[in-house]
């Protein structure tokens, strides 16, 4: 076993299904990680192995951070990659694994020969990549949704719970790169992506987590409870059009943004699939339970669209020569 796969103990798993998402880059608005992790609260997922963070992160771009922790004592928090299992679920013959991590700066092939062999210890026989990109959608809208699956049946669930499909071609972070391994490790994949409002990266951005989750929940039969976090995502909706409201300026530009959408809805985008032009700025995410209902600030909202606005104004209208 490789000297950087930290275990507490292997557990004994059968026909595993992962499901996994990464920060940093894959992971708009922290949507796609915020789903993982909702998901593994949910079905009481206990935690059993990580990847020493030492070998795969410039630690000046992807820093730790530090807090105090329950006895109000300093400690430092390190880039993490937290696996945890389940079993079975949902009364089926097959365990669950989950990842939430952050995307690597460093030696990717080396963090996947590690990934895929806690994949081999735990037999996960399919892999399920989730992400999140940012793009030019409204919030007001259903979120739109990319992804397949190399298994036939679940692809025909997702195309009719309007999961779209593409053939992007580009940039790719560590999900692609894991999931083009797949094929190689004899291993089933798939993927779910949810589209956030490029001008709006609040996060957790809880419209588009439920989206996501509603997604899983149909195309892999999860069998977990949506209505806490479809009713955050509502909640989100409405706490963002409010502060839209108060901006004229900004509502102006959102009801644009919903003709454009509404004029083009039914049309597959060829350009986004599991990737983003605009990436998420990186980071790692929250620890936020459907308890918590942890929403962003209506001051921040403002304040990102604003700014937003303002870059739009400028492209708009360049400097002119003197």
């Amino acid at each position: 076993m490789a000297d950087y796969i930290r275990v507490s103990d292997w557990p004994q798993l059968h026909d595993t299904l992962m499901i996994a998402s990464f920060a940093g880059w894959n992971d708009a608005a922290d949507a796609a990680t915020t789903a993982v992790r909702y998901l593994s609260e949910r079905l009481s997922a206990v935690p059993f192995a990580t990847i020493d963070p030492e070998e795969f992160y410039v630690f000046t771009d992807t820093r730790p951070t530090t807090k105090f922790n329950a006895e109000n004592k300093r400690e430092i928090e390190w880039p993490a990659n937290q696996f945890s299992y389940v079993s079975e679920f949902n009364g089926k013959n097959r365990s669950l694994v989950t990842l939430v991590g952050v995307e690597p700066d460093l030696k990717w092939r080396t963090f996947s020969d590690a990934f895929f062999e806690i994949c081999r210890r735990c037999n996960v026989t399919e892999l399920v990549m989730v992400g999140s990109l940012l793009a030019p959608v409204p919030h007001t809208r259903q979120v739109p949704l990319s992804g397949f699956s190399s298994r036939e049946d679940i692809f025909q669930k997702l195309k009719k719970f309007n999961v779209g499909n593409s053939r992007y071609e580009g940039p790719t972070g560590i999900v692609g790169v894991l999931t083009s391994r797949c094929p190689e490790e004899k291993m089933e994949f798939g993927s779910i992506w949810g589209a956030a409002p490029s001008y709006l990266s609040a996060s957790p951005n809880w419209k588009v987590t439920s989206g996501i989750l509603g997604a899983l929940n149909e195309g892999w039969e999860l069998g977990i409870e949506l209505e806490g976090v479809q009713g955050l995502g509502m909640r989100f909706e409405m706490q963002v059009t409010e502060a839209v409201n108060n901006q004229e300026d900004v509502a102006s530009f959102v009801r644009d943004l919903e003709e454009n959408y509404d004029e083009e809805d039914g049309d597959e985008d060829d350009e986004d699939d599991d990737e983003s032009s605009l990436p998420a700025e990186r980071g790692e995410s929250r620890r936020f339970g459907e308890e918590s209902g942890e929403l962003p600030s209506a001051e921040l909202i403002i304040q990102e669209l604003e700014k937003h606005l303002n870059l739009r104004r400028k492209d708009d209208n360049p400097p002119q020569e003197s």
